[in-house]
């Protein structure tokens, strides 16, 4: 179903929520509940990134990390992994852009797929079998035949069904519609505002030093563990977002060590590096979540800032004490004090009178 099971008259009686496979839903059904036929491009990108690399790009140990990752991240571009075309990996990142309007159409999507240069039999064996295949290996000639990658063969029949479809219907480029769904199936909704962060690569592997670091005898490694994710600088200085493969080859001394999180804020530690000790250092940057519940419905403020009308999904807060405010027109206003904790989810109820 591409991440999202669908249908125009589904109803729920708690819309803002979510069902579905989170690691194939696309950013902005996720953030603003709105599908358009480039959604699907989206989740059929992630499809292609996986029956390349064999892992879904996305998929974290919980469907929140999941969800923050579509949210956040941007996995490494094929081709830094694979040996495939540079063109190949381009075209598949551009699938899962985080903005809808960068994706191609699905029409686009068929034009690139019929421009993939045709092999043979011993490339198709080579591929299946994940070696190469001897010289001395005889095949039985037949007639002059060309052949589409067994990738490619997939690809197309997979995405056949889906073109006809939209075909049939002709929706309008980029047409958005407003989904409902389901709040049992995916445990944290996150609506975040996509266009207002950037992202960096996610997986990157560190194996040379940083470059302000001197050549000098004694250094030290340091792994590090964030969670959910977080950017990570060292003595001031920006090293990579994490996840961070490998050690960290720090010169032996004094560190000061800082992950900064979008909604948690940020976290500091000081580790002290021997000459060949290798440091584990965590840090959880986890936020809290609020799900409040109104009768019959008002503006939710957060801390004086407007956040959303009601019903809404739950929604991420970093940790600590959160003033909020529900504001309707016809009843009283509505306030109280709420203590979020680092990865649990608070209910609120307000009967307004």
């Amino acid at each position: 179903d591409f991440g999202l099971a669908f249908r125009e008259r589904l109803r729920f009686t708690d819309p803002g929520v979510y069902i579905g496979t989170p690691g194939y839903m696309a950013p902005e059904v996720i953030s603003k509940g709105k599908y358009s036929t480039k959604s699907d491009v989206f989740s059929f990108g992630v499809l292609m990134y996986e029956m390349l690399s064999g892992r879904n790009p996305f998929e974290g140990k919980t469907p929140f990390e999941t969800i923050n990752n579509i949210l956040y991240t941007n996995p490494p571009p094929l081709h830094k992994q694979l040996s495939i075309p540079l063109e190949l990996s381009q075209f598949v990142q551009s699938l899962i852009s985080k903005k809808p309007e960068k994706r191609p159409d699905f029409n686009d999507v068929f034009r690139f797929l019929k421009q993939v240069n045709s092999i043979g039999k011993k490339e198709i064996i080579s591929f299946l079998e994940g070696k190469p295949v001897k010289e001395e290996i005889s095949i039985r000639k037949k007639k002059t035949k060309k052949y589409y990658p067994v990738l490619v063969i997939i690809i197309l029949l997979i995405l056949w069904p889906v073109y006809k479809v939209l075909k049939k219907e002709n929706p309008q480029k980029g047409s958005e519609i407003p989904v409902a769904v389901k709040q049992d199936t995916v445990v944290n909704e996150v609506p975040v505002n996509l266009e207002s962060t950037t992202r960096v690569e996610r997986e990157t592997t560190i194996t040379e030093p940083p470059e302000k670091e001197v050549k000098q005898s004694g250094y030290g490694y340091m792994k590090i563990t964030v969670k959910p994710w977080g950017k990570v600088y060292i003595d001031g200085k920006y090293i990579d977002q994490t996840p961070i493969h490998g050690g960290i080859k720090l010169q032996s001394g004094r560190h000061t060590i800082r992950v900064e999180h979008p909604i948690t804020g940020s976290e500091e530690k000081t580790i002290d590096i021997q000459k060949g000790d290798t440091i584990l250092v965590n840090f959880n940057m986890l936020p809290g979540y609020l799900k409040v519940k109104v009768k019959p419905w008002g503006y939710v403020y957060v801390d004086g800032e407007k956040v959303g009308i009601t019903p809404m999904a739950p929604f991420m807060l970093k940790p600590g004490k959160h003033r909020i405010t529900i504001i309707n027109p016809e009843f009283n206003e509505w306030s109280r004090v709420v203590n979020i904790t680092k990865g649990d989810t608070i209910f609120l109820e307000a009967e307004l009178k």
